[in-house]
């Protein structure tokens, strides 16, 4: 009893004490134990926004605080001071019409019209809520003009019907073009001269000689036999990736959530190319599919591609197939293993077995109606997996690098290291923040020390 008669004479300090914390006026000195009651100037200062209710505070007086949350005075918000042409120009850059803006912001289009227009007050929570839609900075909002940028897309090669662009496609070519842009100005600071990507081709070329020629671009010839163990198949991906990005291609990997249907996409601008993956395909998915935008680019083609056998997407896929599989190296292990073999055969090459599958009656090492029966086996195979439990992923600063491929993460690093780039400048180029960063360069030192 003692203890809640105490507590009822400190409830009236304890409501003073939440209340100036949410008008940011709670002296620092004070805590919630302090049987001193806290001061509360008056007036408090002016917020821009109301303040946060109480009752998702956490804190041990909320409910208190909760039943005097509606006599809080409503703070004014005399809105944004921004550029409404900004806000028509970034919406249309993002890809989003009105009503779709609209419905992600819970607001009418009309609302959204008038921002444009001007004819109504853009609240800074409002501004707040359009930059994360659009994925802008709200500095672009006050700009007098819109910046200059490459707003052209890939060529989209993909098989289903011409839709318009959706707003997560167009953002990954732009961060794409954004990372390209910003390894170039690494490279001017470190003194480095980003590698040459030394492979070409032309549309009439023969697939395999092609192919051939892919790999011995990349410094890659013949199976592996260590890769027969490899499951997933990350040391395949790895080694496919890193000579890619040894060879002047920038490769990131996006969420689907992101890039969609879209497998992969690619950017052929001269020097550093960029490759883009989409991360939740298989391992031996995202191999080929290097492989495939490799080619794009050999062709000088910004392609969006979901590997589709059609048209130059045929052409495509077929080179990838040699290279990974060059013809003489699978008709040995075919010999030595048996036509059968398909799990032992991929893994070898570092592919999934539908791809080995297809490569195999490509060469007419094995028939159509084999084929067809081991397709609607890997098609029931599929039926029936379980989803994968989940157990949390990888390490955020393991994401982060992977997303941003290593090349690219390490030129951040480095000028990170050398004092060239301000921490918070490296956070926002990898797109993380700064205790990750910290992570990220013990683990570049790590696989350094490990390469050495």
């Amino acid at each position: 009893m003692p203890r809640l008669v105490e507590r009822l004479e400190r409830a009236p300090a304890v409501l003073h004490w939440h209340t100036a914390r949410l008008h940011g006026s709670a002296q620092p000195g004070k805590t919630l134990l302090s049987r001193e009651r806290p001061v509360v100037p008056c007036p408090s200062p002016p917020l821009r926004r109301r303040p946060r209710d109480p009752a998702r505070l956490g804190c041990p007086a909320r409910t208190l605080c909760a039943l005097h949350f509606a006599s809080l005075p409503m703070v004014e918000d005399n809105g944004a001071p921004v550029n409404p042409t900004m806000l028509a120009w970034a919406r249309e850059r993002a890809g989003f019409t009105l009503d779709h803006a609209a419905e992600k912001l819970g607001v009418r289009p009309d609302t959204v019209l008038e921002w444009e227009d001007g004819r109504r007050t853009l609240t800074f929570g409002r501004l707040d809520d359009l930059c994360a839609l659009y994925k802008r900075p709200s500095g672009l909002f006050y700009l007098e003009e819109p910046p200059t940028e490459e707003t052209a897309l890939p060529q989209d090669f993909r098989s289903g019907p011409a839709d318009r662009p959706t707003p997560g496609l167009i953002y990954v070519v732009r961060r794409a073009r954004e990372r390209r842009l910003v390894a170039l100005d690494l490279h001017d600071e470190l003194a480095e001269e980003p590698a040459a990507f030394p492979f070409a081709c032309e549309r009439s070329d023969d697939p395999e000689s092609a192919g051939a020629k892919l790999a011995a671009a990349l410094g890659r010839r013949g199976p592996e036999e260590p890769w027969r163990d490899d499951h997933p198949g990350y040391k395949a991906f790895n080694a496919w990736k890193s000579a890619a990005e040894t060879h002047g291609v920038l490769v990131f990997q996006a969420p689907e959530r992101e890039i969609g249907a879209a497998r992969g996409l690619s950017l052929h601008d001269r020097p550093l190319p960029v490759i883009v993956l989409r991360s939740s395909d298989s391992v031996p998915g995202r191999v080929f599919t290097l492989l495939h935008e490799l080619t794009h680019l050999g062709l000088r083609q910004a392609a969006v591609c979901d590997l589709h056998d059609g048209g130059l997407e045929r052409f495509c896929n077929a080179v990838a197939a040699a290279a990974l599989m060059p013809r003489v190296d699978v008709k040995r292990l075919v010999s030595e293993l048996g036509g059968d073999a398909d799990r032992a055969l991929a893994r070898s090459f570092g592919v999934s077995e539908e791809a080995m599958s297809l490569r195999l009656l490509g060469l007419g090492l094995r028939t159509q109606a084999a084929h067809d029966a081991k397709a609607r086996l890997f098609a029931a195979r599929t039926r029936r997996k379980e989803p994968a439990e989940k157990s949390g992923g990888p390490a955020p600063h393991v994401t982060v690098m992977a997303h941003n491929g290593i090349e690219f993460t390490r030129l951040v690093i480095d000028a990170f290291q050398r004092g060239l780039v301000p921490a918070h400048r490296a956070s926002t180029y990898l797109g993380t923040t700064y205790p990750q960063l910290a992570k990220i360069q013990e683990e570049m030192d790590r696989r350094l020390a490990r390469a050495s």
